[in-house]
């Protein structure tokens, strides 16, 4: 069940647009700098909680056309991009807590759904050349990092499924990248040592797990 529109309602009933949260503003621009992101955290006024509401504005970087208004419901706007096709998406969260928001920048839709309860925070995102698969870097609230992968040939049906992951336990502060569609590295950029894991393809069964040193 989706349970966005509970979220959404939740954050507009407690967001205090008086309360912005000084020097919170940030600007960020799209890899293409097609589009800009404007970001600025405010307070809330539910009395059980104390953490930041995050309003998002997307804007055409070129016109200034606003795209979309939306709210987070955390303090930061972990986010990330894509192009599949000819069609420009902006990956995220509404809710932090296990939520998916995917807007098609190039066709103006919106899509988010929340499982209603605490879930994966999601905080990096990358997608694979052939934007098949979107890699997701997060944890669930007190546990581990790991690297989520999620089929993206559907991008605005929500929920992404889910089909491998990967421990970061010795991994967390590699740098990622994709070699191919079908096989991510970990780079450990004080030593310089790869680690190489073969993740298969969105439309293949799971691979057994193990990364292989080079």
């Amino acid at each position: 069940m989706n349970h966005i529109e509970e979220i959404r309602k939740e954050i507009a009933t407690y967001l205090d647009l008086n309360s912005k949260i000084k020097e919170s503003e940030t600007t960020v621009f799209s890899p293409t700098k097609k589009y800009r992101i404007e970001t600025a955290e405010y307070n809330q006024t539910r009395p059980d909680t104390n953490w930041e509401v995050t309003k998002v504005e997307i804007f055409e970087h070129a016109t200034g056309e606003k795209l979309f208004s939306i709210f987070s419901n955390w303090g930061t706007f972990f986010h990330g991009w894509a192009t599949k096709g000819n069609v420009d998406y902006l990956i995220c969260a509404e809710d932090i807590y296990g939520g998916q928001t995917i807007i098609d920048l190039t066709n103006r839709i919106i899509e988010g759904f929340s499982p209603g309860e605490d879930g994966f925070i999601g905080t990096d995102y990358y997608i694979s050349p052939n934007a098949e698969i979107l890699g997701v870097v997060g944890c669930y609230w007190a546990c581990p990092y790991v690297l989520k992968f999620y089929k993206f040939d559907s991008p605005i049906q929500l929920p992404l499924i889910e089909f491998y992951e990967i421990e970061l336990k010795e991994s967390l502060s590699d740098k990622i990248s994709w070699r191919d569609n079908d096989t991510i590295i970990f780079k450990n950029e004080t030593s310089g040592q790869e680690r190489v894991e073969k993740i298969g393809t969105a439309h293949n069964n799971i691979f057994a797990p193990g990364g292989v040193d080079v």
